[in-house]
């Protein structure tokens, strides 16, 4: 995974931050190699050949998640914030507002330092380049996975493909990049 140079963002902060990062981190990269499956066999683009790789298998993280803040739930400032983030690594057109910006809401402060951590390297181009290297990366691994999908195609596929297309190539697609990063920076 390429992954963009956040700096350290290490730091005191409540437990729930690293829970929230551990818990996207696990199950973003399962989603994305999951749905991206499905969308590639939906698209008829499944691998005509290959073998998917095999690698550990990690527990998922044992953790308790803050609730998911809605707009009401902080302040106006840290909502901005949240909105600006979501931004970070989107293309011109915003299709869904990433749940883990929610989740990090209730540590305003943290966020303050992501966002001055991300700012740089959004106005560079590398982490729209990270992010679009390992959505292509992970589009090829998924493309082998669809070749395990074994059914008769839904009624609705177009509209399946639709839907969840636009969590594997936006919402997903960026923030697998993006809190992996935010991971190895809060252990440097």
């Amino acid at each position: 995974m390429i992954l963009p140079d956040l700096g350290p963002l290490a730091g005191e902060e409540p437990a729930s931050v690293d829970a929230v990062l551990a818990s996207y981190d696990h199950s973003n990269t399962i989603n994305l190699f999951a749905l991206g499956a499905l969308v590639a066999w939906l698209r008829g683009e499944a691998a005509a050949a290959g073998t998917p790789e095999q690698g550990p298998r990690f527990r998922a993280p044992d953790v308790a998640l803050p609730k998911l803040a809605s707009e009401a739930d902080v302040s106006s400032e840290t909502w901005q914030r949240v909105l600006r983030l979501n931004r970070f690594g989107d293309r011109a057109q915003r299709l869904i507002l990433a749940s883990m910006y929610r989740h990090l809401a209730h540590a305003p402060a943290f966020l303050q330092r992501l966002e001055t951590v991300l700012a740089p390297i959004q106005a560079d181009g590398s982490l729209d380049r990270a992010i679009s290297a390992n959505r292509a990366a992970a589009a090829e691994r998924a493309r082998v996975l669809a070749r395990a999908i074994s059914a008769e195609r839904p009624a609705l596929s177009d509209k399946i493909e639709t839907g969840v297309s636009a969590f594997v190539d936006h919402a997903i697609g960026k923030m697998v990049t993006i809190c992996r990063a935010i991971r190895v920076a809060r252990t440097s």
